[in-house]
């Protein structure tokens, strides 16, 4: 409900926003189009910057379930003062209750994302996030749409369209209230965390807290990319429709486009949270990527189709979804809980800056250079070329690891138990028996963390097999060569235990020829010596008569 009224009210003050400059400054229609579109975004999100770590320390200090209910208490008062601003015309009280809107945004946008992995088991978070983003982008549909309708009824009829802002707006707020005090009561995560003023140090200590784990800044940099791009495709699509596919439509009205470009970012959400299958899975990334990257630069030849404008902004937000999904899960399953408030918000806080950012740039694109929508589409899915690149370089396994599991869901019907027995963090020896020449590949695919797996090396040295043995940290075992080699390569899975990472392991030495478990070798015991990593057993089962696997 809280997507709905941000949504509502921005673009609700967006026309009435644009007639006010142009009565009262003599602007022409685009100028005040671009000023109002790029100030709107801007103050909304600076909110995001300024009480970043207020909205960090909120959802660790206090129950995430307490400060959601608090919020959305506030955003009632917020959207009756926004409706008086309409009233009297006031562009300074409504862009003021934009920024106020955004601060209670910042707040419950941190505590929303943080209680997720505290009300889900760890193997639904990346399903969890897939409805709640679905349910959101819902929420924005509904609200964008309503926003312009209302905002052309507060022009053509003012006191029949203030009448229904209160009405849709108060009661959204109202509706939303009653929803959060039916979540699941949760405790604080860091009840002991003190209170600090001085915004300025808290931002610069909770980037040091991104910038001190590289895996953390690199998925946060990711998540800010895919705000920054969806930011840059709202103000470029309603500049797009009224400017350059207003002759082959009735009405030029933005918003079913809008709604496509989220109508896409939820279906590519909710099939994130799908194809997750119970992990993690940032191997989705590059391909949401190259879907948003190549639908963009579509978007420069569409400009006298509607239909495919349509089309090709939804497939930019299915990219979308797949893209932020699994990024989004990632930081939510990773960072540990007690500061899990504190990099949700600092993240946010670079998202935001890089909403700004664009902000400007569309400013200076579209008055400095004077660039058209379709152009400034193109330049948008040019710039994210050199990008699939850097993400494929960042996760090559993830990237294969997700290409190979979908190509495995067309030959077999896989299913997974237990895989939360697999630890978040910290080392593990996964022992599994083996029945099919692709249990490796299984194993691999069910678990969002990287597994080593030992293997014969006369199996994985070959000049295209090295190469993924390589990629994916396999271990190779050389029986021939002597006493001496077997225990260099079951010292190398030791060593990976001590390093913290994930070791699997076929105890009996060899695929069964009669279905049946076989006598365990005495490797495993040579890679657990001296380390103090737990063993997790795992069955394969129902491969040994498939004549395919087989």
């Amino acid at each position: 409900m809280t997507a709905v009224n941000d949504s509502m009210f921005r673009w609700m003050i967006v026309p009435v926003g644009q007639v006010i400059f142009q009565e009262q400054y003599g602007w022409s229609r685009e100028r005040a189009d671009t000023i109002v579109l790029s100030l709107g975004l801007g103050i909304f999100m600076l909110p995001f910057v300024v009480f970043a770590p207020w909205a960090g320390w909120a959802s660790d200090r206090f129950s995430k379930r307490t400060s959601i209910i608090q919020t959305k208490i506030a955003e009632i008062l917020l959207v009756l003062l926004g409706v008086l601003a309409i009233r009297i015309s006031s562009i300074g009280l409504m862009l003021l209750v934009l920024f106020l809107l955004g601060a209670q945004a910042a707040l419950i946008g941190t505590a929303k994302l943080g209680i997720i992995p505290e009300i889900v088991r760890r193997r639904d978070i990346s399903a969890a996030n897939g409805w709640s983003n679905g349910a959101t982008l819902a929420g924005v549909i509904l609200g964008t749409v309503g926003g312009y309708g209302l905002g052309d009824h507060c022009l053509t009829a003012p006191a029949a369209g203030q009448l229904m802002s209160l009405v849709a707006l108060g009661g959204t707020a109202v509706l939303g209230l009653i929803g959060s005090l039916l979540i699941r009561r949760v405790t604080p995560a860091s009840p002991d965390l003190s209170f600090h003023f001085n915004v300025v140090s808290d931002s610069l200590r909770d980037l040091r807290l991104i910038l001190s784990r590289r895996s953390v800044l690199q998925v946060s940099l990711g998540i800010v990319f895919f705000w920054s791009v969806a930011a840059m495709a709202q103000m470029a699509i309603d500049v797009f429709v009224t400017d350059e596919l207003a002759e082959n439509l009735e009405h030029a009205d933005p918003s079913p486009f809008m709604a496509m470009l989220v109508i896409g970012v939820g279906i590519g959400s909710l099939l994130a949270g799908w194809w997750s299958s119970g992990r993690v899975e940032l191997g989705m990334v590059p391909l949401g990527t190259v879907m948003m990257g190549l639908a963009s630069i579509a978007m420069y030849f569409a400009v006298d189709s509607p239909a495919a404008s349509g089309m090709l902004l939804i497939v930019i937000g299915i990219g979308g979804g797949l893209f932020n999904i699994p990024l989004q899960s990632w930081l939510q399953e990773r960072v540990p809980h007690d500061k899990l408030g504190t990099v949700l918000a600092s993240c946010q806080q670079l998202t935001a800056l890089g909403m700004l950012c664009v902000a400007g740039l569309f400013l200076f694109l579209r008055e400095g250079l004077s660039l058209s929508a379709s152009q400034i589409f193109l330049i948008t899915g040019l710039s994210m070329i050199p990008l699939i690149f850097m993400v494929i370089a960042f996760l090559p396994q993830a990237t294969f690891r997700f290409f190979v599991w979908l190509l495995s869901r067309f030959a077999y019907k896989v299913r997974t138990y237990g895989i939360e027995n697999i630890p978040e963090q910290g080392p593990a020896l996964l022992v599994a028996n083996h029945v099919t020449w692709i249990d490796g590949i299984l194993i691999a695919l069910a678990s969002s963390r990287p597994i080593r797996m030992v293997a014969y090396a006369d199996y994985v040295e070959g000049p295209i097999s090295g190469r993924f043995a390589r990629m994916f940290g396999v271990i190779p075992i050389r029986t021939n060569d002597g006493v001496r080699s077997l225990l260099k390569s079951l010292r190398t899975a030791g060593d990976a235990l001590r390093n913290g990472e994930l070791v699997c392991i076929f105890a009996e030495g060899a695929i069964t020829r009669t279905g049946q478990l076989m006598k365990f070798e005495r490797g495993m015991m040579h890679i657990l010596k001296g380390t103090d990593a737990p063993v997790i057993p795992v069955w394969s089962r129902g491969g040994f008569r498939d004549p395919v696997r087989a």
